[in-house]
């Protein structure tokens, strides 16, 4: 991820958090199981 990504990115997780009082993050597996975890609760 270049700077300007991940700067966008925790803008919107600040800005969900703000929101909605929490983020919540998908990590998708090939081989593993996916899951997601939150931020902010």
């Amino acid at each position: 991820m270049t700077d300007e990504e991940i700067k966008a990115y925790f803008e919107k997780v600040g800005e969900n958090i703000k929101t909605f009082g929490y983020h919540l993050t998908y990590v998708f597996g090939k081989d593993t199981p996916s899951f997601c975890y939150s931020t902010g609760i």
